[in-house]
């Protein structure tokens, strides 16, 4: 009887930790977003974590929600931190939520001008394609 809760035990317990670890054994690190000034856009730091889930199996919305929050340093983390004491009845269970809520905060007010320099800058050097790709990854990143 004993030996069976223990293997009960031991089976629900490594089920847990595979979970954790994902399907490969290997360990979900996430990118750290540092607000306004980030080499990463807001949505594409988004994108990338919510990639990692997948990657990883991670379903739950609660967990997935929890780790965005972790990742956030700098002035992102005063910028969540503001608002959830002004947004306190704001409940963030699903990382759409999150990100539909906290995206707006994370726009460069100079991002036209940014766009604009960038846009100007690109230059074909390979195919139309190519070319097309990289001014569709510059206007579409934020």
């Amino acid at each position: 009887m004993n030996q069976g809760l223990t293997l009960a035990i031991s089976a629900v317990i490594n089920a847990a930790l595979a979970q954790q670890s994902g399907a490969s054994g290997q360990t979900l690190v996430l990118p750290e977003y540092h607000g306004l000034g980030s080499s990463i856009s807001f949505k594409s730091w988004y994108d990338k974590c919510l990639d990692l889930f997948e990657a990883f199996g991670i379903r739950d919305k609660k967990r997935r929600v929890a780790n965005l929050k972790l990742q956030f340093r700098g002035t992102a983390e005063t910028e969540f931190a503001n608002y959830m004491i002004k947004e306190n009845a704001v409940v963030l269970s699903t990382t759409q939520i999150l990100y539909d809520n906290l995206s707006s905060k994370f726009i460069d007010p100079s991002y036209p001008q940014i766009l604009r320099r960038k846009l100007q800058m690109l230059k074909q050097t390979g195919s139309l394609a190519d070319y097309i790709s990289a001014e569709s990854n510059l206007v579409g990143d934020y």
